[in-house]
């Protein structure tokens, strides 16, 4: 029996410590020599542009905090312009500006410490930061939300990038991408931690490397956070497939399609696990719906005729579904065969299974199933020469 198609995993569902030195006391009077000058010039340098910068900034714009002033001058620049040093040093003065309690409005302050820890790195000290803007400037606490949502958005991309480029090579060559995504993923959460969105994609990464058990937990967590969430319905519709529950994944997938009509993949593989429960009637609803918002794609054609055939009530509808495959590829055996097959054994269409046969033969010349039937064919026609030529083949074959 010809066998349905099946749809190829893609993918249309992730603070290091230093040892701590204690100097030696000592007892001699301070010296310094010109190598440490040298070392406490290069340290003071950028405090000191800080504070020129502080300065003219007050006379450019009338601000009346230096330490704001100072780093508006050096995060209002282009960002490629701007260097980790950069913010490392905003962070040094504004931190010290904040334990002297200096800060008119504590909010801007944490607002821009916000942004130099994320671009340094520091991604729970991101979220402190940015709670405490929250805090002290409630009337932006939207804008301020809407920023922190951004900095996690920025970490989940780079997660579902990795994960797409771990998809894309040799399972053997995809850890450092894994490792990567993993990495970004632990620094989504740190920044917001209770987004489903976390659950998703750890899932994702946790299904491709295997971790099928852990993936199914955190998928059912994110559906109970959010039952109507379709990518997650997806998600477990398909791990249920690829385990062979049938039923569960049509039950998922039924919803996912439910929640968001207009996917191709969702409401094919929809039509896949009603095929193989023998759901005959619902699998060419789904396949059809994938046709309809996929026509140039060959597997839902074929699974399409496929349900039709195996339901045995409408052989012309399979059979032209079998033909939409072969109209879209010419050379495809598989749809060849099982047409060949609906028009010499069911639909008695004998015209069109030599067609059929013929063309299969142009492809798989030495195929001695496909001369028996064009055989067949040529016997029901009544074509003599033709049914002793192809029977001359056989046996030349059968040699």
């Amino acid at each position: 029996m010809v066998q349905p198609c099946i749809a190829e995993a893609s993918a249309e569902t992730l603070p290091a410590g230093g040892n701590e030195t204690k100097d030696k006391p000592s007892y001699k009077l301070s010296t310094i020599n010109l190598n440490e000058r040298g070392k406490m010039q290069k340290k003071l340098f950028p405090m000191v542009c800080l504070a020129v910068m502080a300065g003219a900034a007050l006379w450019l714009t009338g601000c009346q905090d230096p330490y704001l002033a100072g780093a508006n001058i050096v995060l209002n620049k282009s960002p490629d312009d701007i260097t980790k040093e950069d913010y490392q040093q905003v962070i040094r003065n504004l931190e010290t500006a904040v334990a002297q309690g200096y800060p008119q409005n504590y909010g801007r302050y944490y607002s821009m410490l916000a942004r130099c820890y994320y671009y340094t790195d520091q991604y729970k000290m991101t979220r402190s930061a940015m709670d405490s803007a929250i805090k002290y400037w409630p009337d932006k606490a939207d804008s301020l939300k809407e920023v922190l949502n951004g900095y996690w958005g920025l970490e989940f991309n780079k997660a579902l990038e990795q994960l797409r480029r771990a998809a894309a090579v040799a399972r053997e060559s995809s850890q450092v991408y894994t490792d990567k995504a993993q990495k970004n993923i632990d620094h989504a959460r740190e920044i917001v931690s209770d987004k489903v969105e976390n659950n998703i994609i750890q899932a994702q990464l946790y299904n491709f490397l295997g971790r099928t058990a852990e993936a199914k937990q955190l998928f059912e967590k994110a559906i109970a956070a959010d039952p109507n969430n379709a990518d997650v319905r997806y998600q477990m519709g398909r791990l249920a497939l690829d385990a062979k529950n049938y039923s569960e994944a049509a039950q998922h997938l039924e919803k996912a399609v439910a929640l968001k009509k207009n996917n191709h993949l969702w409401h094919f593989l929809l039509g896949e696990a009603y095929l193989r429960l023998n759901d005959f009637s619902r699998a060419q609803g789904a396949f059809q719906q994938a046709t309809a918002l996929k026509p140039e794609d060959r597997d839902s054609w074929f699974n399409l005729g496929l349900a039709y055939y195996n339901e045995g009530r409408n052989m012309k509808t399979a059979g032209a579904a079998f033909e939409k495959v072969v109209e879209i590829q010419s050379d495809d055996i598989s749809a060849l065969e099982a047409l060949g097959i609906c028009y010499l054994m069911n639909l008695k269409d004998y015209d069109n299974a030599i067609r059929v046969y013929k063309k299969a033969l142009e492809f798989q010349p030495d195929k001695i199933e496909f001369w028996t039937n064009l055989k067949y064919a040529y016997l029901q026609k009544g074509m003599k020469a033709e049914a002793a030529a192809a029977d001359k083949r056989i046996k030349q074959l059968q040699k």
